[in-house]
């Protein structure tokens, strides 16, 4: 999708380009991101494309918010290296020891759960649109069989 948005009229939807981002301003009257310009992005670089409209930092709560977040983390680092002279690693080395040996259940597990689930949707779902296409396929055999209705056949089968 090569080609650019400048400013598109449609009966139900308006679609925009603003900044790095091409917006569709809908019925409800809210905008909704359609896609980054990412030349621009680049460019321009993502930190001072971040209070851009239609980006998470769009907002200042959401920037507060992220900042308040980065501060507790900041202040848990600190912390945490001024007391690694009184505190013992020997805890955390045997509990990253005992995940590190779980992760592999954990990854088969999950593995399980994705082919469960697809298995499911294939015979659930899929199946009755691949048994409607055979049906389809045989009957068009049956009700064209004549050579002159090969292409059709052929077509959509």
């Amino acid at each position: 999708e090569d080609f650019m948005f400048e400013h598109v009229q449609h009966p139900h939807a308006e679609i925009v380009t603003s900044g790095i981002t091409v917006l569709a301003t809908g019925l409800a009257g809210s905008d909704q991101l359609v896609r980054y310009d990412l030349e621009k992005l680049v460019a321009n670089g993502a930190y001072f494309c971040c209070r851009e409209q239609g980006t998470v930092l769009s907002s200042w709560a959401n920037i507060r918010e992220c900042t308040a977040w980065l501060s507790f983390a900041s202040l848990i680092v600190v912390v945490t290296l001024s007391l690694e002279l009184y505190l013992s690693t020997e805890g955390v080395v045997m509990l990253s020891n005992y995940l590190n040996a779980c992760s592999p259940i954990l990854m088969a597990m999950y593995i399980s759960v994705c082919l469960q689930r697809w298995w499911a949707l294939r015979t659930q779902a899929l199946d009755g649109l691949f048994n409607a296409s055979a049906s389809l396929c045989m009957n068009l055999g049956a009700i064209f069989p004549e050579e002159e209705y090969h292409m059709i056949r052929e077509r959509l089968c």
